[in-house]
């Protein structure tokens, strides 16, 4: 599924510039936790969105749209209350949800991956912007798995 939505969002980068949008709208008003199903809510029900799929957006993807929005912002890690995903590392899912930092990941999954990559979901290469210049690469591929 993740793979599914990683190629979905390239397709339809206008959806997460809503989605971060809305979210920082509702961060602006105090909020201190909110429901991606909120967010891609709202998204559905004021915007005209136009996406390559059948539908604007699956429900299936809202758990990632959320997880990315952590992942790039991580001051707003544990904003969304999220539940662990089947195939998601254990060590990702604590650190987006806000129960782990980095440098415990980093410590702990060293023997592993060296550099603490178990937290990362994505490559900070990522394109989220309509007109990023940033492309993705094999490494995107294998981060979208």
């Amino acid at each position: 599924m993740k793979r599914e939505w990683w190629r979905w969002h390239l397709d339809n980068l206008d959806v997460y510039e809503l989605f971060e949008h809305y979210t920082f709208k509702a961060i602006r008003s105090g909020k201190t936790k909110c429901s991606a199903w909120l967010i891609v809510n709202r998204i559905r029900w004021d915007e005209e969105v136009e996406t390559s799929g059948e539908f604007k957006i699956k429900n299936e993807y809202i758990a990632y749209y959320s997880r990315y929005f952590m992942y790039l912002h991580p001051e707003h890690r544990g904003f969304f209350d999220i539940k662990r995903l089947t195939n998601e590392r254990v060590e990702t899912y604590e650190y987006l949800s806000g129960r782990r930092n980095e440098e415990d990941c980093a410590s702990q999954a060293g023997e592993r991956d060296g550099d603490g990559a178990a937290c990362k979901q994505y490559p900070a290469s990522s394109p989220r912007r309509i007109g990023d210049s940033r492309v993705p690469g094999s490494a995107t591929e294998a981060a979208a798995s």
